[in-house]
Parts: C-alpha cells; structure tokens; sequence
C-alpha cells in the first residue's frame, strides 16, 4: 500500500501551482464527494474480498478525508454512498481486474486539487 501512497503523493506534486483551478460551488463539491466516497467505498471493500487491506479508503480515513471540506451532517450524506457502494460488493468473489488503485488515487488528487479552495477553515 505504500506504492499507492507514493503514487498520490507524485499526482498532488505533479499539479501545477499556476494551473488554473475549477470554481466550484459547496453544492458542486458535494456531489462530486459523493461520487468519489462511492468508487472509495467499492474499491475498499473489492480490496476486502481479496483479503486485500486498503486503510488509505477505509471509512475512517474517508470520513476524516471529506471532514476537511464539509460539517458533519454533509460527511453523513456523503458517507452513505461509500457505504451503499462498499455494501454492493460485499461478499462477491475476488475480482481484481475490477481494482483500479492508480485511477482511483488519481481521482483523489484531481479533487484535492479542485477543492483546496473550499477546506474548511480550523
């Protein structure tokens, strides 16, 4: 899991600081949360029935993810579509052609990039 680390860690280096950002409205990052805690909820849980561990998506680490833009009760809404997807794939058979890690870390760095303007502030 390390490599997967890096590789988030070498797409977030990669965007560039001058690249120009999306303006996103709260509503439009909180749909586009909803989808991404979705593919983490199912990628977690296909890692899961591959005896796989994947802690970088579990449901503590993207609750705490999706903290740093939202209040609680929008972490909630957003929580129950990873936990609808993980529960999709719950119990199926290992299939790791459908575990795409370096797309899925990809799709975390575009939104860190895309929402850096809207973290909360502490």
């Amino acid at each position: 899991m390390k490599k997967l680390a890096t590789y988030l860690l070498i797409c977030i280096m990669h965007i560039s600081a001058s690249a120009e950002q999306d303006s996103l409205s709260k509503d439009a990052l909180l749909t586009r949360s909803e989808s991404l805690a979705s593919e983490m909820g199912r990628m977690f849980q296909l890692a899961q029935n591959c005896r796989e561990e994947m802690k970088n998506v579990s449901a503590n680490s993207a609750a705490i993810f999706f903290q740093k833009y939202f209040e609680e009760r929008e972490v909630k809404k957003i929580m129950k579509q990873y936990k609808l997807f993980a529960e999709q794939e719950k119990g199926k058979l290992c299939d790791r052609e459908k575990m795409n890690f370096y797309t899925l870390m990809h799709k975390i760095a575009a939104y860190i990039r895309n929402a850096r303007p809207l973290i909360k502030k502490p």
